[in-house]
């Protein structure tokens, strides 16, 4: 085949014309610092998770870290992107991004986001990470879309098998040139073990939720702690900009947290980006505990019910500032927050 245009003529593509934002999406903006700004891309009717970035209009402290890690430089594998929150402002420092992304609509946001934006360095890839290639099922939307044994077919990819792709990797993304960003609502061991190669070869840190109820004998997130310091990992929590070094079976004082797994092997240098690596105080652990049991969903509450329980069991006391909080945990009307408060009060 020949002609004007055609593949393989050599000729340059034609400049096509920057195409419209879908009826039912806007532009938003979203401060990164005093002046600079990018844009994210919303429904029209924004969810929950849409109304709480609105009116925070600001960089998440995840967001703030893979920039501060990556200083504008090689490549973030932002695994359950999501609309961009992180993806988009990753990109605009200057690092290549790699969007995994399996929800339809999330993906098609992301896509305008980066249009918005004018990102070239962010690649969007339509499908789940996971533990096996092959079909995958999806439930949910918004922020809280999760893999299960039924709902939505999607494709499912090991990064191993998805990153092996020619053109996919820098051959020098490797060590702090490289960060992975995995968010997915439970999923956090299967993508651990379908991105074993690239984890053992090029060493990158990882960003990784952990969701947690104290006492649960379903610990996911526990499984994905052990399985990064069992590959030679040093695990640290995030509280806003304090990085707390923390074990795979220490308690965890929020329902949902966030994690930064280092290799061992290297240093932790973000004083300068204005985190600190160190301890909680005893009243920063406490004033956090004590926000999971004010808050109106029952996991949070039952969370914080937990952990006040280990509290007392592993110190022999229940720490004061935790005494009036769990009186009111033992009055809960969900026999599952009230029962652990009370064997803490005794």
């Amino acid at each position: 085949m020949t002609g004007r245009g055609a593949i393989g003529t050599g000729a340059a593509p034609a400049r096509l014309p920057r195409p419209g934002l879908p009826a039912e999406l806007q532009l938003f903006p979203m401060r990164a610092g005093a002046a600079d700004a990018h844009f994210l891309v919303f429904r029209s009717d924004p969810g929950t998770y849409e109304r709480w970035l609105m009116s925070h209009g600001q960089l998440t402290d995840i967001a703030r870290l893979a920039i501060a890690l990556l200083r504008g430089r090689g490549t973030l594998i932002d695994v359950g992107a999501n609309i961009g929150v992180i993806a988009v402002p990753v990109a605009r420092s200057g690092s290549r991004v790699i969007a995994v992304e399996p929800e339809p609509r999330n993906c098609l946001q992301l896509h305008h986001a980066a249009l918005a934006n004018r990102l070239g360095n962010l690649r969007i890839h339509a499908c789940a990470a996971t533990a096996t290639d092959g079909v995958v099922h999806l439930q949910g939307g918004e922020q809280w879309g999760h893999i299960a044994a039924d709902g939505q077919a999607v494709l499912g990819l090991r990064l191993d098998s998805l990153l092996s792709l020619p053109g996919m990797l820098e051959t020098d993304a490797t060590g702090p040139d490289l960060l992975i960003k995995i968010d997915v609502e439970g999923h956090e061991p299967e993508v651990l073990a379908g991105a074993a190669a690239l984890i053992a070869a090029a060493r990158p840190d990882i960003i990784f939720e952990s969701i947690e109820v104290e006492g649960d004998t379903d610990a996911r997130s526990g499984r994905a702690k052990a399985w990064l310091e069992h590959a030679g990992y040093r695990l640290l929590l995030l509280r806003g900009r304090v990085l707390v070094p923390r074990s795979a079976v220490d308690a965890q004082e929020g329902h949902v947290c966030d994690y930064l797994a280092v290799p061992r092997e290297r240093e932790v240098g973000l004083a300068a980006d204005g985190f600190a690596v160190r301890a909680l105080t005893e009243a920063e652990r406490d004033t956090w505990i004590a926000e999971m049991a004010a808050e109106d969903s029952a996991s949070h509450r039952r969370h914080a019910a937990g952990v006040i329980a280990r509290l007392a069991r592993e110190h022999g006391r229940l720490p004061p500032r935790l005494q009036e909080v769990a009186v009111r945990l033992a009055a809960d009307r969900e026999a599952a927050v009230a029962e652990p408060a009370r064997i803490a009060l005794g």
